[in-house]
This record gives structure tokens, sequence and C-alpha cells, in this order.
């Protein structure tokens, strides 16, 4: 439920007050200028929403927030992604189904998912997303919004060289987020659990802080097991999870982001 907690965070109580100091009688357009000049954009995706809208507790209230975000998101570069693979009447709130600009739809197994995603009466005007064939079509759908007529567009098309490319760039991305874990890091059942903490105690010796590169580097020669390959942003950020900061460590005459051991031994006498 994650999302609710993003959707009331980007809906101000007055929109001039959280985005910009406007003067009484400021227009949109105005809004929209200062913004197009200060801010960047902000897309807010909500995987599932049918979790998320059909929530006992939560539900109508994030149906709310979402319309708002809908209506006014896009003067301030905050733009609302929805998607689910069960699309129905009772998962969608009225206001957001009959409010979005862009539609979106891959193969649908009958005419309601269709009209629900593709718009009211999508169906009997021939903009049919039951019509796609299973797997002979993956990847095709229609889209609604983007054009003066709906289109049928094709949403990847990923050669080898280019799937290399979009998995390198996600290893770096997890790499630096500290979230690999097992077989990703040439971890099987057989290879022992790494403890970071306890490993990066054993290699700092009697230095008082290490960069992160050479930190990394006594890590693969001492637990090459645990640490071979593994890059000085998958260190750093492991380390950070676990609370130690990431600051300038002198060496060599050259000051770059490490760790102290004084952080490493405080992490862990508080885990």
């Amino acid at each position: 439920m994650r999302v609710t907690v993003i959707l009331p965070a980007v809906r101000p109580v007055s929109p001039p007050d959280i985005f910009f100091p406007l003067t009484p009688g400021g227009s949109s357009i105005q809004l929209r200028t200062r913004w197009a000049s200060t801010a960047s954009y902000v897309p807010c995706y909500t995987i599932e929403y049918q979790s998320l809208f059909g929530h006992e507790k939560y539900g109508k209230q994030a149906g709310e927030d979402a319309t708002w975000i809908i209506k006014i998101g896009p003067a301030f570069g905050v733009f609302l992604v929805l998607a689910t693979q069960r699309p129905d009447a009772q998962s969608l709130p009225t206001g957001v189904s009959s409010n979005v600009s862009q539609r979106f739809a891959l193969k649908v197994m009958d005419q309601t998912a269709n009209d629900m995603i593709l718009g009211t009466s999508a169906y009997k005007n021939g903009i049919r997303a039951t019509t796609f064939r299973a797997e002979v079509d993956a990847g095709l759908g229609y889209q609604v919004g983007a054009a003066a007529q709906p289109l049928v567009v094709r949403t990847f098309y990923l050669n080898l060289p280019d799937t290399e490319r979009v998995a390198k760039r996600a290893r770096q991305l997890r790499e630096h987020a500290g979230t690999l874990s097992g077989a990703a890091l040439g971890q099987d059942d057989a290879t022992p659990h790494r403890d970071v903490l306890a490993d990066v105690l054993d290699v700092f010796g009697g230095e008082s802080g290490l960069q992160w590169a050479e930190l990394t580097a006594r890590l693969e020669r001492r637990f090459p097991e645990r640490w071979a390959e593994a890059t000085a942003d998958a260190v750093s950020a492991e380390l950070r999870a676990r609370g130690v900061r990431s600051v300038d460590v002198k060496a060599d005459g050259q000051a770059r982001k490490g760790c102290r051991r004084a952080d490493v031994e405080a992490a862990v006498e508080g885990s």
C-alpha cells in the first residue's frame, strides 16, 4: 500500500501555496509557465491499482486523490500512471476513468474490460483490444488520446544488443541501491551468507577510515567467495542501508568517499 503514501504527498491543499508563491489572481497559464522554468516532471506509478482503489479503508480516499491529481497535476508536471491486469467497474473509480487523458490497452478478454480502459462505447466503435492474438500480437495495443484517432502501437522491440544494455543499466541501478542478492551476486545455496558489517570490520585492519574502492578491493581479496565482482557502489549501498555514513576519507593526499571504522562499529552495536 505504498501508493497511499505517495498520493496524499503530492496533493496540496492549495496548489499555489505548495508549488509557487503566487499573488492572488494568478492564472493557470502563469502557473504552468513558472513550473516549466523551475521544476521537473514527477511521475507517480500505481501498479495493480485495483488493490489500492478496492482497499476497504483507504480505497475511497485514494480514488479522490487520484482524480484530483489527474485534473490538477499536469499543470505542475505531476502525472499519474495507472496499470492493472484486471480492469473492471469495481476496481476503477468513475472519477478516475472519466478524466484520464491517455489510455492504452494490450489484449483484454471482453467488452467490459475493453471499455473500462479505452472509454465508454469504444468496443461498439470498433476500438477492440479483444482482437489481439495471444503471444502472436504480444506488445501490440490500442492507444487513445495521443492522436486525433485511436492508434494500434507496438510497445517494445528489443534486439539482443538493446536487451544487454538495458540489463547492464538495471544491474548498475540495483548495485547502487544495494538490492542485489542471491544468484544475482553469484551466490548459491552453498555460498556462505555474508554479513557486510562483520566482513568490513575484518578487513579494516588498523585503519580508521577506508575509501570505497580500497574497501571493496580488500573485501574481494579476503572473501572472494562472497565479494567477487562486487563494486564500490554496491558495497557503499549495503553499508549505508545498515546505517553507515558515506564520508570523505583522505588517502595518498586525495579525499574520496568512504566510511569510518567507528561508524561501522556503531552500526554493529545498533543491529
